[in-house]
């Protein structure tokens, strides 16, 4: 090693005591699925006259720290130095907590600087040299986040960075804490090699990133996922995508499970209903082959469960899901879930479980806007070699709004029709075609029997047991829902709600109300919910 190489390590030196004494503060201070979600993957690369420089993995987590923890980590680092902090986040697809310094010592030095955007404590963006040998994040032509370091050799690296080689041979190290899957660690493709069954993982070569079109309502869930992608069994572990039928969840769970392939081949990724989870289940245990089913799911490097809610009730299910999923994570292991609800919406599901979904992040999915509605079928038009004028899609965007399957499902039938009939299609046309054929419904009076038996219905529980005394953490929510609807949406008075809902008093009827009345303002699944229950009642 130079004189110049042991001069730099001492000065690194200071920074990793400074940083490892504001962790000591933060990890007090925040949850810890906060905290080793942003902070701990997170490293102080430099401190120097009060401005921290704080390098992390890639845009999503700059953004979430720039957002949330800007204030805290001013703070508590300067606790420790005894100076007016400023700090900046700097995208930088090497940082990996504690290992990070050690790795900036064995780089060798390289000529010209290398730029990443900042955020600083005041909002503003600024561009920021960082020696060469600091890898920049950055975009290939593919789409794939690519870490590059500009050496002499100008190699590139594993897109999947925290498992791959970094360039001149340097191997990534792990966040502590959280461990690598073993097969992530086999080196990366900018695309999906053939030999890579697709009926092994039972994903859909249709549902990429590519085909997603991302809009205001689900760039949140969109960022996360591709986070996941790229720091597999690191970055948020579960996440839990919820919201409404047709909007998304299940191509963005596949679009996960092939980008993790790309970077890694030998990967084991497996995508899974959660109906056919239990039934597998119910199969194993009536053949005697549990030991094989255990041996299916426990030994996998990234599990993709869908339509998780239908846990619920399953007690035998829920046991050995819960013990899959401890043996996954334990072992730094992927997991997705998603879900029509959000964990604690979903009844009669273990706590140890609802709790164990909510370690990691949870993001939502909602209905389009109409802006993303015609993106959606533009992009439909050019994957399938489709001409439609923008007439027409805006007509069809405009009768499909909460369902993107619909959406799509209305084009296609649209474009059938043209072509086997030969006529061009008209807004004339498409509104007889697209309209219900099917004879109008009488309208049902709207009672407080039928808004129980939908709420029953929509989180699956017994309407007798909304109406019954028993009180159960798993019916108070669709119990109070019940009751908020019947107040709002017949005008039922709170003393004959109280009445219907197990002879209870008024002002459990008032407290539900209320409690709903708040809780919609501040949670967009729940809110969602009710305009999905309330649709339905009012169809």
């Amino acid at each position: 090693m130079t004189t110049h190489d042991q001069d730099d390590v001492r000065l690194l030196k200071p920074t990793r005591e400074i940083w490892s004494e504001a962790q000591k503060t933060l990890v007090k201070k925040m949850s810890q699925p906060s905290f080793e979600s942003w902070i701990r993957p997170s490293q102080l690369i430099d401190y120097s006259k009060g401005v921290a420089l704080i390098a992390v993995s890639n845009d999503f987590v700059q953004t979430m720290i720039a957002n949330h923890y800007m204030e805290a980590l001013a703070q508590a680092i300067g606790a420790v130095t005894q100076e007016k902090v400023t700090i900046k986040v700097v995208v930088d697809a090497t940082a990996q907590s504690e290992s990070y310094s050690a790795t900036i010592a064995s780089i060798t030095s390289s000529q010209g600087n290398a730029s990443s955007t900042t955020i600083t404590t005041d909002g503003r963006q600024s561009d920021t040299g960082l020696n060469s040998s600091v890898s920049s994040f950055s975009s290939t032509s593919d789409g794939l986040a690519d870490v590059s370091s500009r050496n002499s050799n100008n190699n590139q690296a594993n897109s999947h960075g925290n498992f791959g080689a970094l360039g001149n041979g340097l191997s990534m190290v792990a966040s502590s804490g959280a461990h690598a899957p073993g097969a992530l660690q086999n080196g990366a493709s900018s695309r999906l090699p053939e030999h890579v069954s697709i009926s092994r993982s039972n994903l859909n070569p249709k549902y990429a990133f590519d085909s997603f079109v991302v809009g205001s309502h689900n760039r949140f869930s969109h960022s996360a996922a591709q986070a996941v992608a790229q720091r597999p069994g690191q970055a948020y572990n579960p996440l839990f995508i919820y919201g409404g039928v047709g909007l998304g969840k299940t191509h963005l769970m596949h679009a996960i499970g092939h980008e993790i392939l790309k970077g890694s081949p030998n990967a084991s990724v497996r995508y899974i209903s959660c109906e056919k989870f239990t039934n597998e289940l119910i199969n194993s245990i009536r053949d005697d082959r549990m030991m094989d089913f255990r041996k299916r799911y426990r030994q996998i490097d990234v599990l993709l469960v869908d339509d998780i809610q239908f846990l619920q009730g399953k007690e035998s299910t829920q046991e050995e899901f819960f013990h899959t999923f401890n043996a996954l994570r334990d072992s730094g292991k992927q997991i997705v879930l998603s879900s029509d609800r959000p964990p604690k919406a979903i009844a009669r599901l273990e706590e140890r479980l609802r709790s164990r979904f909510e370690w990691g992040l949870i993001s939502d999915v909602q209905a389009p806007d109409l802006e993303t509605r015609l993106a959606i079928l533009r992009k439909k038009c050019a994957l399938e070699g489709m001409r439609v004028d923008d007439e027409i899609l805006e007509y069809i965007a405009s009768l499909f709004t909460n369902n993107i399957r619909e959406l799509e499902g209305a084009l296609i039938r649209s474009h059938a029709y043209a072509n086997l009939t030969g006529e061009t299609l008209t807004v004339n046309a498409l509104a007889g075609m697209l309209q219900p054929t099917t004879p109008s419904r009488p309208k049902v009076t709207l009672t407080c029997d039928r808004i129980i038996d939908t709420v029953a219905a929509h989180y699956r529980v017994e309407s007798s047991e909304l109406r019954s005394a028993k009180r159960s953490q798993d019916l108070a929510l669709p119990r109070h829902i019940a009751m908020y609807l019947a107040h709002d949406m017949i005008n039922m008075s709170f003393p004959r709600i109280g009445e219907a809902f197990g002879n209870r008093k008024h002002t459990s009827a008032l407290y539900a109300h209320s409690r709903i009345k708040e809780l919609v303002t501040k949670d967009p699944g729940l809110s969602q919910s009710i305009k999905q229950i309330t649709h339905q009642l009012t169809d």
